[in-house]
């Protein structure tokens, strides 16, 4: 789908070079040099921008501090990538598929359900490939699972269980401190983290979400539970040694322990060391109290959906788990499932023949990292369908946009006490 005659190349422009952006997607497609070329990034963070300018060997001219200058250029690649935050992505979105892009959106789509129906169609209108970072579906983990369902090993399938453990740190980095800690800023905790997986139920139940009903709440993360004596922000703090949320042991002790740190060191501060994290907790966001912050979205969830043929599932979202990991119970008419994405084991029970069938996804791929490897391999297959190859692309956004439909439900059902929401009736609410 390269359009321009001569090219040899996939071109890459990357709108936002932060933890996805860059660290993610940016330094991954430096590898595929010998098919890609990253040809200009975006980022308001004049650091960011110095730094992947000498990392991506880039010129000056193709490097933008405001995406004003940045669209006003044209259209500088084949394919853009989309790593700002979520309530930007539908006016770049927008802007882009004018220019005749086809993009790689970070998810959320956006926070609105309308503006994501407008991508949508107009993604259809300019015919261009518009792929959400719905990375798990690309995962050999979830590919096994998805295959497993498929066959009818199970027979049909009646209830799902499926559990988010979000991980104590990794809400207090991203939830309570960090981009996502505020709905009003960017989007509800059940969207930001939890379209993850409702994508993966809509994709492995394979019909359409009838209702949605919910309840959760902020129940920890507020000012009236911080310890006694503790300070705003942790490296003043004189009881620390007592918080599992001690920024500085989580951070800057965290940090010594690795040769290389990456994600999430890499947030608080550029080319993290333990003496520039110190230094940067004594004012970033990431040295507050996780009881003294601007966070809003909640901490626990649970949602209950109704699907065609009498298909429930029962989805819970926790931020108080040490691992941050799903798992997923499928109950079928013919045997069950059970999945565990912190050991990546499968294990299937066929109830005719009794026996237990246990699969280690580790032994389906070379590659776990970033999301069990979806991240790359999502990538990968995008890249080949640009360049014209076979290519299993499953996040499209013509797949996607249902996945917010049910989380914004869910939302809905939540701030009105778990109150049953019709899907189809929130869609031409909000279309």
């Amino acid at each position: 789908m390269l359009e321009e005659k001569g090219d040899i190349m996939l071109k890459i422009a990357i709108l936002g070079v932060g933890s996805r952006g860059a660290t993610t997607y940016g330094d991954y497609l430096i590898t595929l040099k010998d098919k890609v070329k990253i040809t200009a990034i975006c980022d308001i963070d004049l650091n960011k921008l110095a730094y992947y300018q000498k990392k991506y060997h880039l010129d000056a001219s193709s490097c933008f501090s405001n995406t004003t200058d940045f669209f006003k250029a044209g259209k500088l690649a084949d394919l853009l990538i989309i790593a700002t935050l979520d309530q930007q992505h539908y006016e770049h979105a927008m802007q882009a598929l004018d220019l005749d892009y086809h993009l790689l959106l970070e998810k959320p789509i956006s926070p609105s359900i309308e503006e994501c129906i407008e991508i949508e169609k107009k993604a259809l209108e300019k015919k261009r490939v518009v792929v959400i970072c719905h990375v798990l579906r690309y995962t050999a983990f979830y590919r096994k699972i998805k295959e497993i369902i498929d066959s009818k090993q199970l027979g049909d399938i009646v209830n799902i269980n499926s559990v988010e453990n979000v991980g104590y740190w990794h809400q207090a980095h991203s939830f309570v401190r960090g981009n996502w800690r505020n709905s009003k800023e960017t989007a509800p905790m059940i969207l930001a983290k939890c379209c993850h997986d409702t994508d993966l139920l809509n994709w492995l139940i394979g019909k359409k979400p009838l209702y949605v009903s919910s309840y959760g709440s902020l129940s920890y993360f507020k000012k009236e539970n911080a310890p006694k004596g503790s300070a705003s922000r942790c490296i003043d703090c004189p009881v620390r040694s007592q918080c599992p949320y001690d920024a500085i042991q989580y951070y800057v002790e965290g940090a010594k322990k690795l040769k290389q740190p990456g994600w999430p060191y890499d947030v608080v501060v550029l080319d993290p060391t333990p003496e520039k994290l110190l230094e940067a907790l004594k004012t970033s966001p990431y040295g507050r109290c996780v009881f003294d912050c601007d966070n809003d979205v909640v901490d626990h969830q649970v949602l209950n959906i109704q699907y065609e043929d009498q298909i429930t599932v029962a989805h819970t979202m926790c931020a108080f788990s040490k691992e941050c990991y799903r798992t997923l119970r499928v109950y079928g008419t013919m045997g069950d499932l059970i999945a565990n994405g912190l050991t990546n084991e499968i294990i299937v029970h066929p109830f005719k023949t009794g026996e237990e069938i246990v699969i280690d996804a580790t032994k389906l791929t070379n590659d776990l990292s970033g999301h069990l490897g979806g991240d790359h391999v999502m990538l990968d297959e995008l890249i080949n369908l640009l360049e014209g190859h076979p290519a299993n692309l499953d996040s499209s956004i013509e797949k996607s946009v249902m996945s917010h439909l049910v989380c914004m439900a869910a939302e809905e059902s939540r701030l009105h006490q778990g109150q049953s929401i019709s899907i189809e009736e929130f869609k031409k609410q909000h279309s």
